[in-house]
């Protein structure tokens, strides 16, 4: 099997990793991406990587995030360059997923669970306010 590593910005729509496979892949695997990007940064990046997934039945990104009991709570996060990094909870995660879907051709699901994890269990104070929310953006029709 060949490998090839793409470093690439996920938000240049020029880039090397859009050139090279755009419509291309099965499935993407996105895993604590998204909290470094701001909500209009996120939903690029969403939509960049579902533009690289083929269109057929099947075709998913799939990942997980920290995601917020409610991110009202939410600890505040450090700008980086000027621009504040965006939270989740699980419904601010639905609802960027139903902005990337609209527009799109096909049907796409979003699937979401709670994933347990060692680093939580032992920090009962982080245990209470956040967790690992996996999700998959699954093309259905």
């Amino acid at each position: 099997m060949k490998v090839e590593f793409i470093e690439s910005d996920l938000l240049d729509g020029q880039s090397k990793l859009v050139a090279t496979l755009a419509e291309s892949v099965d499935i993407v695997y996105a895993a604590l991406v998204f909290h470094h990007f701001t909500w209009e940064q996120q939903l690029e990046v969403a939509r960049r990587l579902v533009g690289l997934l083929q269109s057929r039945l099947g075709s998913v990104v799939v990942g997980r995030i920290v995601a917020y009991r409610d991110r009202t709570g939410a600890p505040e996060r450090a700008s980086i360059q000027g621009l504040t990094p965006f939270s989740h909870d699980l419904d601010s995660w639905k609802k960027l997923w139903g902005m990337v879907h609209e527009g799109l051709e096909g049907q796409y699901g979003l699937e979401t669970w709670e994933q347990t994890d060692r680093w939580f269990e032992e920090r009962p104070a982080w245990r209470d306010i956040s967790y690992y929310l996996c999700f998959s953006f699954r093309r259905v029709r």
